[in-house]
Order: C-alpha cells, then sequence, then structure tokens
C-alpha cells in the first residue's frame, strides 16, 4: 500500500511457530524494516524449511 511499509512476522509458542502477521506501519515511522525483525523473518523462514 502506497505510504505504508510492512514486515513479516512469526507468531512464537515456545520454540514453534504457529502463525505469521503482517505488521504495517506508515512510512513516516519506519523508512525500513529493523533488523530484529528483519532476523526473527529469516529464522522463522530456515526452520519452516527444514521441517
Amino acid at each position: 500500500m502506497a505510504g505504508w511499509n510492512s514486515i513479516a512476522a512469526p507468531v512464537f509458542d515456545g520454540d514453534s511457530i504457529v502463525a505469521s502477521i503482517l505488521l504495517l506501519q506508515p512510512a513516516l515511522h519506519m523508512q525500513r524494516a529493523p533488523a530484529s525483525c528483519i532476523r526473527a523473518t529469516e529464522k522463522a523462514a530456515a526452520a519452516l524449511s527444514s521441517a
């Protein structure tokens, strides 16, 4: 969506990924994704790939 940035974020229950959510924030407040969110998404993708 124009004017918004998004981050896919995994939802954990202990060590298990049970869902994912899409976080939206106005581009003025979040000009790029925080590194911690990127790392969490990469970790979730790796966990899902090896399942």
